[in-house]
């Protein structure tokens, strides 16, 4: 899980500053969608919170959702 909260800062972060790869004709965005499973107590909520502190920082505070 830990690994999959660093990719998905990384990617927000360079998708909400427009990093594009460009491949041919065609540019691909940086976007991914990331869906924490774990049962009660395994840390996933840690995690999110964690991430929060840099998602702040990016200006993208508003990204992750709680539910």
């Amino acid at each position: 899980m830990h690994q999959a909260v660093g990719v998905q800062l990384v990617a927000s972060v360079l998708n909400s500053n427009g990093v594009r790869i460009p491949h041919g004709g065609v540019q691909h965005s940086l976007d991914l969608w990331i869906v924490l499973l774990s049962g009660s107590g395994f840390g996933r909520s840690t995690l999110v919170t964690f991430a929060d502190k840099v998602l702040e920082g990016a200006n993208l505070g508003g990204l992750v959702r709680n539910t």
